[in-house]
């Protein structure tokens, strides 16, 4: 199903990674309005003065038909949508085992078990040990930050599909580069200067939930100076948190759709 829509927005709309475009979400396919006909929440609202200095924002889109729920994501020129099937539980069939799948499209670079284990993290263990999810991420336009991204869209599809999660999740990506120069969600050509292991560059994506100090998860990739890491961390760290009033105004509206997430936040 996902790779219908990778194969519709390749047809459609070609390489949209330029940055000199800010994609729209009305630009989805076509394809996809029978599939998905249930509007659960749109989320557009756009800062222009952040826009007019070069920040992206995160855009929310989620449909549900009637097994399935997907929650679109925009961020500039980054889209993808994350995928989520009905739960399973252990009542529903005999062979019961729980978990997550997850499976990513369209980012080859991106690390299907790192997005699993930050998944299950982010659901309380008393909810994971009894529900099987299986996930599924189409990446199809990378204009970098596809870690940070999913992590939240994520979010927002499990609390659509009424599975408790722990808290607001927020993320970033902080690059940073061989002068020391600090880059907060770069795009995706400074993110493969890192994977390529040129030296100097290096970068760090940082998860928070709720506005707790301590940073949940980190990763890095590239070839940094010591101290010019430790700045990207920290500057990681306080990105995340500065994210927190968004996503919760995000959070609030969805919850006021009324689909069955009351409480789930905690």
């Amino acid at each position: 199903m996902i790779d219908d829509i990778l194969v519709s927005s390749d047809e459609e709309y070609g390489d949209s990674s330029s940055e000199d475009e800010r994609p729209s979400l009305l630009e989805l396919p076509d394809t996809l309005t029978y599939r998905f006909p249930k509007e659960i929440m749109v989320f557009e609202d756009v800062d222009d003065n952040a826009v007019h200095h070069g920040q992206r924002q995160l855009q929310i889109y989620i449909k549900q038909c009637s097994d399935k729920l997907c929650a679109f994501a925009s961020y500039g020129t980054t889209r993808m949508c994350c995928l989520i099937h009905t739960p399973v539980n252990e009542a529903d069939i005999e062979d019961f085992v729980a978990g997550v799948s997850v499976k990513v499209n369209g980012a080859p670079y991106v690390s299907e078990t790192s997005l699993r284990d930050l998944i299950q993290y982010i659901i309380p263990s008393n909810v994971l040990e009894r529900t099987f999810l299986a996930v599924r991420f189409a990446v199809y336009s990378d204009g970098g930050a596809i870690v940070p991204i999913a992590l939240m869209t994520a979010m927002f599809a499990l609390s659509a599909s009424a599975i408790q999660v722990k808290g607001i999740v927020t993320a970033v990506t902080v690059l940073c580069e061989p002068d020391g120069n600090l880059t907060i969600d770069p795009t995706k050509d400074l993110e493969q200067k890192c994977r390529d292991r040129i030296p100097g560059y290096a970068y760090v994506t940082a998860m928070k939930i709720m506005k707790d100090d301590h940073v949940r998860w980190y990763d890095m990739e590239g070839l940094p100076k010591a101290m010019h890491l430790k700045a990207a961390f920290n500057k990681a760290a306080e990105a995340a948190s500065l994210q927190y009033p968004l996503m919760a105004k995000m959070v609030q509206q969805l919850a006021e759709r009324g689909k069955n997430i009351e409480g789930s936040l905690g």
